[in-house]
């Protein structure tokens, strides 16, 4: 006998039911949220100068996306977990920005580590 689904009234309360039950014992812990030093702040202003010195439009185009204020937000929960889901209007720079932050991230990381 088919019985009708229960509906989902709260995303939040179903995700945090199911959180704990994939937990693997043996698996390494999170890395600890990163934290930028006076020298990452530095290089980030350095790069943000030349990006404004080489193309000011392309600069203020990006620094206007809705997506940039949360720049920070989304690198931090890409170091913290494997699968980050991003939602957004569209024009919002999802699509455009989001892999230009993954790509700056790596090559801060490559070059100060």
């Amino acid at each position: 006998e088919n019985k009708p689904e229960a509906e989902v009234d709260d995303w939040e309360d179903l995700a945090s039911d199911d959180e704990n039950d994939d937990e693997d014992p043996n698996a390494a812990p999170a890395p600890p949220p990163i934290i930028p030093t006076e020298e990452d702040i530095l290089l980030q202003r350095a790069a943000d100068e030349c990006l404004q010195r080489v193309e000011p439009s392309i600069f203020d185009v990006q620094t206007h996306l809705p997506i940039f204020q949360h720049r920070e937000e989304i690198l931090q929960a890409l170091h913290k977990d494997r699968v980050v889901v991003i939602c957004g209007e569209t024009g919002s720079g999802k699509t455009t920005q989001v892999p230009q932050y993954i790509l700056g991230e790596y090559v801060l990381q490559k070059c100060i580590g």
